[in-house]
């Protein structure tokens, strides 16, 4: 009986020892695109460990940084093991605190909130490295910060060893090697799993500023689609033309070599996910940002309302410098509210994704790419990120029209909500109080009934139109549509005023709209003679439906010659010939057109000088 006691009590104690926490105290700060590993070093442990017996149980960890969406997590065990704890989890949220990775989390990671208080489920298996290995030796904690401009620290973390390894969860999670969990767009059990990447309105409204002859703008693109974006660089490199060894070297003219990329999309059949590779375009190393960039990611201009329901129609007043991102994790749509939004411009969270947090590769390196429920932003501040127009346009409104992957080079989920138009006040151009007004007309000349149209080019933005036509009608909105019935030579004017600024100008364009008579059996050249009255000059138009000899006289009302042109071969066509008749006196005078052997007369006044 006391040999069985002594037993048990042997067993207990054995069981206890075992069931150990190493700690790395130091920690130590977090560098920008540099994966780092911190040490601790575990002795004491049985040679092996298992997942049945005795095991690795958690991995906990304290880490301050301002952004941990930015950040990757692993456990390296010290034959080389490598296991994901947290993938660019958190968005935007602060800190990792207190927070332990173990296969018994109340939550998959990519469900928690930074800063993760409590136990959480990793990226990976813990039991992924209790395979009989020895424990004993030096682990490591490995963290990347994927991200430029905000460091962080690792304040220490804590590594856990002892009975009963819980199992590895069977979760209905989706991810990139098991497809049970996914959801397809339409419902089915087999698809492509693509991303939707859309333009952030919200994010142009609140983060832009201008000084003279520039606006800084912020932009941000969200994915709100079933996939991941996931782009990989491929090794091709070109300068220009010419291949090269790699992307690192500058070319001959001290621009980086341009990287082929592709893009990986993945497809769900049951729970077997699959992926093919497809060319997405080029990445370029950028050393003003010190990291790669993606070439032709967004297309930034600063434009006046047109009247076309595409906005990239509208007149262009200024143009962005660069149109390259390094795609990232940056922000969560859940944390963001608003910068997510559907085609009607409803806030979408993080969970509205189709499949939020999918997705492996996102950073600023030769992997990049953004998850479902997440977007990037790159803020008005940041190199790179300014619409240049001319010194001499005013204050006052105009819009910002910002695309993404303009060159369609991505395959997504709906190709057709990549825009953002957002209204914005220019508020310190060095013309402080002005506006310029301008017009066209798609029509300038016809005959009968002309129907133009009039588009309104006024710099900044107006809320006050006033067109006059020069036929007695006017009009009061920005794009008129008028029907000239008369035939005459029309001035058109325009009077705008400029909204908040209250600036007005006014525009005229003289003898603008030519209106002429249709051709009739009486005037089957459809000859018209124009301005009448005139002051100065007159326009004499006809038109030839074959080759004719053609003259024009001008005579007082005592049928003496004022004017005479010689004879001479016309075209097929239109023809308007001006003559100046600015020396004659005032009174009626007859012009004749002779084209073959027709002639006909029209009396014209001149009017006083």
């Amino acid at each position: 009986m006391i040999k069985n006691f002594t037993l048990v009590l042997f067993s207990l104690f054995c069981l206890q020892s075992f069931s150990q926490t190493f700690t790395n105290t130091t920690g130590g700060n977090i560098p920008d695109n540099a994966l780092v590993y911190y040490p601790v070093t575990v002795t004491g442990l049985p040679a092996t460990i298992d997942s049945t017996n005795f095991g690795l149980l958690s991995v906990c960890v304290n880490i301050n940084h301002p952004y941990v969406g930015q950040l990757d997590l692993y456990i390296k065990s010290p034959n080389g093991i490598l296991v994901k704890l947290a993938n660019n989890r958190g968005g935007n949220g602060k800190n990792y605190t207190n927070t332990c990775f173990t296969e018994a989390g109340t939550l998959p990671i990519g469900s928690g909130v930074a800063p993760f208080l409590g136990t959480f489920i990793p990226e990976e298996s813990l039991n992924n490295i209790n395979t009989g290995i020895n424990p004993n030796g030096i682990w490591y904690l490995g963290v990347i910060d994927e991200i430029p401009f905000n460091t962080g620290v690792l304040l220490n973390f804590s590594i856990t060893f002892g009975n009963n390894p819980p199992l590895t969860p069977v979760v209905s999670l989706c991810t990139l090697t098991n497809g049970k969990g996914c959801k397809c767009p339409d419902g089915s059990d087999d698809c492509d799993l693509l991303p939707d990447m859309t333009n952030a309105a919200k994010v142009i409204q609140n983060n832009y500023y201008d000084e003279p002859g520039v606006v800084h703008v912020g932009v941000g693109t969200p994915n709100i689609g079933y996939g991941p974006l996931e782009i990989r660089g491929t090794g091709e490199c070109f300068c220009g033309t010419t291949s090269v060894p790699d992307a690192s070297t500058p070319c001959p003219n001290g621009d980086y070599p341009k990287e082929k990329v592709v893009q990986r999309v993945y497809h769900k059949s049951g729970s077997t996910m699959t992926y093919v590779d497809r060319f997405a375009g080029y990445m370029q190393y950028h050393p003003t940002h010190g990291h790669v960039h993606l070439d032709n990611w967004t297309y930034n201009t600063l434009r006046i309302k047109g009247p076309q329901a595409d906005p990239l129609k509208w007149p262009i007043v200024g143009q962005d410098t660069k149109v390259s991102f390094c795609l990232v994790n940056n922000y969560n749509c859940s944390a963001s509210l608003g910068y997510c939004a559907d085609v009607n411009g409803n806030p979408l969270t993080y969970s509205d994704a189709g499949n939020p947090g999918l997705g492996t590769a996102s950073g600023c390196a030769r992997q990049q790419g953004i998850f479902p429920g997440y977007l990037d932003i790159y803020f008005p501040g940041y190199d790179g990120q300014e619409l240049h127009f001319p010194t001499d346009l005013c204050n006052g409104w105009y819009y910002v029209v910002s695309v993404t992957d303009p060159l369609n080079n991505v395959l997504e989920q709906n190709e057709n909500n990549n825009i953002a138009v957002v209204p914005v006040m220019l508020a310190f151009q060095d013309n402080q109080n002005c506006c310029k007004g301008g017009f066209y007309a798609d029509t300038l000349s016809g005959e009968g009934s002309l129907k133009v149209n009039f588009y309104d080019t006024s710099k900044p933005s107006n809320d006050r139109w006033y067109w006059s036509f020069g036929d007695g009608t006017t009009d009061t909105t920005q794009f008129p549509t008028h029907t000239y019935t008369k035939p005459g030579n029309y001035s058109v004017t325009l009077k705008t005023r400029a909204k908040d600024v209250l600036c007005s100008d006014s525009v005229t364009k003289t003898a603008y709209i030519r209106v002429r008579a249709k051709p009739t059996s009486d005037n089957p050249y459809n000859v018209n003679v124009y301005p009448n009255p005139f002051k100065d000059f007159i326009n004499v138009f006809y038109y030839l439906p074959t080759p004719q000899q053609t003259s024009i006289a001008v005579y007082d009302i005592a049928g003496r010659a004022v004017y005479k042109s010689p004879d001479y071969a016309s075209t097929v066509g239109s023809i308007e010939t001006k003559v100046s008749l600015a020396n004659l006196s005032t009174g009626i005078y007859f012009v004749k057109i002779t084209i073959g052997k027709d002639t006909k007369y029209v009396k014209v006044l001149k009017g006083n000088n």
